[in-house]
């Protein structure tokens, strides 16, 4: 969630308060999406629901490695919902997972402890894509290096999204109640 922001305040030299604005279809998607994967869940299972997230996930991502300062508010718009339907999709399914036919007393524990992964998890991602922006910038000198910085980023966070798939493959087919 980092780099987005990131991109169009500096790539595109849009304010906090427009880019807030511009990610408002992301965070759309991400409320869309709950209804309808808990009727998902029950039929298909977790594994099924978190590939159709990170499908959705990494086609809202890939055109992010194309978009410039010229791309049209109306796509980018387009495609923040369907990342945004993604990302949404992903991590309620898996609390689901990791909490159900657990012991009541255990629960607690179990949620900390999925929430301290995520955490973890979040800030790699952040200081690795960070780090991938940053390192194009300052080896690259031209004209638009902030944009290409910036696609540069998101073909690291369509490859982490593409190894997500792994462990996903050793989800539950269906969730034990």
């Amino acid at each position: 969630m980092l780099i987005l922001p990131l991109y169009f305040q500096q790539g595109r030299g849009l304010s906090v308060l427009a880019t807030g604005l511009w990610l408002l279809p992301q965070g759309f998607g991400m409320l869309v999406i709950r209804p309808v994967l808990l009727k998902l869940l029950d039929r298909t299972g977790v594994r099924y629901v978190v590939w159709f997230a990170l499908s959705l996930a990494l086609l809202g991502t890939i055109p992010f490695a194309w978009i410039n300062a010229q791309t049209n508010i109306g796509v980018v718009s387009v495609v923040l919902f369907i990342r945004g339907l993604g990302v949404g999709g992903v991590i309620m399914p898996l609390m689901t997972t990791i909490l159900l036919g657990m012991e009541k007393d255990l629960i607690p524990h179990a949620n900390i402890g999925a929430r301290i992964f995520q955490n973890v998890g979040g800030a790699f991602g952040s200081a690795l894509v960070a780090t991938v922006v940053a390192a194009y910038i300052s080896t690259h000198r031209v004209l638009g290096a902030n944009i290409a910085a910036y696609q540069h980023a998101f073909w690291w966070s369509i490859g982490i999204t593409v190894l997500m798939f792994v462990p996903a493959f050793f989800l539950p087919k269906k969730v034990q109640k």
